[in-house]
């Protein structure tokens, strides 16, 4: 524990602690990604999860603990969070003498490795990836209850070490927040520009019935109100109006896709459910531009998924989409609070096929730049071998007692 922790020998290992490992989202993506880079590499990082029914998977190093407990999330009953076996967790991670432990969501997997992570002495670097205090406002539509939700992270990761945002608008909201820049760290999300790329297209792919193919924009997300969507459906309902020769492609599933694919039931908007793998780089590739309504996602891993795959991005000017579209002229990003402005930027993208190339090489620019193995190295190296403070605390505090005895 702290008090000998002086006295302990330390490795090089890392563990990851993450409350997300088998869900679609943007979590479950990075930590996966860099994981296996780090089996390949032989670099000695550890994921920790606790999910029931584990199959395992031989791609990355992985400790799953049997959890003693699970509920779902409201809205999300498929998505499920457990409690995973304290001392289970807190024993391994002393057996296995890891230096550091990395914390990726702030559920029972993250606050159970926090706490042990302490009583060890460990260095302990979080990442903020999803903003769930605008998830909670989103959800419940009640500023106390966001309040609450920003007090809980103000306290999770003020225990931190090190914070790693993806973005420079979330390190400064973290800042306004009270957040001690000195522990803020800006490392971007990467993308497979192998899997993800213009060759995966077909041109026939996202033809109608009738044979035609009209311009065609896709969205990859949650279908859920925090992505935005409505607002995405609504202005492609006035964008028809204008243009005909138009279809919009929703890709993913989430609480609201029912109810939305019986709202708009048409043959210019489809709802192809979750896709993955070849599917997925398909779809993308198949179409001609992205859209990404979303004002609560901290990076937006799809926007880069998309932009490898040769498509320019509209995106909403909040967030972390927006840093990732204006670093080579990707797209655009446009006020999606202000009526019109989404409905104009993809009239502009149908009608003006110049500036559209434009767009699209500067969105395959910004792809290049963003490996995953880069990433990899920048969060590995992100602290160096600079002396950990709770180390540097515990040897004082050793060396004052044994100085009075």
């Amino acid at each position: 524990f702290r008090i000998a922790g002086h006295l302990e020998q330390r490795s090089n290992r890392k563990a990851w602690a993450t409350d997300t490992i088998t869900d679609v989202n943007g979590v479950t993506r990075t930590i996966r990604s860099i994981a296996q880079i780090a089996r390949r590499r032989d670099m000695p990082l550890t994921v920790l999860t606790s999910v029931a029914d584990w199959e395992g998977d031989q791609r990355f190093n992985v400790r799953n603990f049997e959890p003693v407990g699970e509920f779902a999330l409201p809205e999300y009953e498929s998505q499920k969070l457990a409690f995973p076996p304290f001392l289970d967790m807190l024993d391994f991670l002393e057996r296995q003498r890891f230096s550091e432990l990395i914390i990726s969501t702030p559920g029972p997997v993250g606050l159970t490795a926090l706490m042990a992570a302490n009583l060890l002495g460990l260095r302990i670097t979080g990442i903020y990836h999803t903003d769930f205090p605008r998830y909670v406002r989103q959800l419940s539509d009640d500023e106390s209850m966001e309040g609450l939700a920003w007090k809980y992270m103000t306290w999770f990761y003020d225990q931190m070490d090190t914070i790693i945002v993806p973005s420079q608008a979330y390190k400064r909201n973290l800042m306004d927040r009270g957040f001690n820049p000195a522990k803020l760290h800006v490392i971007g999300r990467g993308v497979d520009t192998e899997h993800f790329n213009p060759a995966r297209g077909d041109e026939a792919h996202w033809k109608l019935d009738d044979g035609s193919r009209p311009f065609t924009f896709i969205y990859t997300g949650r279908i859920s109100s925090e992505k935005n969507v409505e607002v995405l459906l609504a202005s492609f309902e006035q964008l028809r109006q204008r243009q005909s020769d138009v279809q919009l492609v929703m890709v993913g599933d989430g609480p609201l896709r029912e109810s939305l694919s019986q709202q708009y039931a048409c043959g210019h908007i489809r709802f192809t459910g979750f896709l993955a793998g070849d599917d997925l780089a398909r779809a993308y590739a198949s179409a001609d531009a992205f859209v990404f309504p979303s004002t609560t996602d901290t990076f937006g891993n799809v926007v880069l998924e998309a932009m490898a795959s040769g498509l320019p991005a509209i995106v909403s000017n909040q967030g972390g989409p927006a840093e990732t579209v204006a670093r080579y002229g990707g797209g655009v990003a446009v006020n999606t609070d202000v009526p019109g402005e989404l409905v104009e930027a993809m009239t502009t993208f149908i009608t003006n096929a110049g500036i559209l190339e434009k767009y699209r090489d500067a969105a395959m620019q910004t792809a290049r730049q963003a490996s995953w193995e880069s990433i990899t190295d920048a969060l590995w190296n992100v602290r160096g071998d600079a002396i950990h403070p709770k180390s540097f605390n515990q040897t004082t505090s050793a060396a004052k007692t044994t100085s009075m005895a």
